[in-house]
């Protein structure tokens, strides 16, 4: 029998944690190309009006977003929102927070096949209205909340 020592199965976990590293790396850049606008030139928005026109025009209001955002928040450096799309053909969600210096908090792709729905936690500089943007068959659809803000979480 041939027996590995602790030392060659190290050493040959590296060459293959490697290999699948340069795989994932060379296939985001095609990945990252797929936005249907810059990132970059929404998230330099300054204005709510900017930000919307940056992800593809004016939102539509109405149902087919679950969006949930805590109505009063003890620091505004850790909220936690969640964002769920009703929508089958979903491509990108956002979170834009009206009062925040750069309004647009966060910005996710939904690739094809996959669940769109998405948990995180940002920041809000004071008490704002937030909105969880969805990207769904090339028109934007929207949900708000409205979050109040013990303490700031940006400065």
């Amino acid at each position: 029998m041939n027996h590995l020592s602790r030392r060659e199965v190290l050493q040959r976990s590296r060459w293959l944690a490697a290999v699948l590293g340069i795989g994932g790396l060379s296939a985001r850049p095609a990945w990252a190309g797929g936005w249907a606008v810059s990132s970059a030139e929404a998230f330099a928005a300054r204005s709510l009006a900017d930000v919307f026109q940056a992800l593809g025009g004016a939102p539509e209001t109405g149902s087919g977003i679950d969006f949930s955002v805590p109505d009063v928040v003890e620091n505004g450096a850790v909220v936690p929102v969640s964002i769920r799309s009703l929508w089958p053909d979903t491509d990108e969600m956002s979170i834009v927070v009206a009062m925040n210096p750069v309004p647009l908090a966060v910005r996710f792709a939904v690739l094809p096949g996959t669940e769109a729905a998405v948990s995180t936690r940002i920041k809000l500089a004071q008490s704002s209205t937030v909105y969880g943007v969805v990207r769904a068959g090339g028109r934007l659809h929207v949900a708000t909340r409205e979050s109040k803000v013990a303490i700031g979480g940006c400065s």
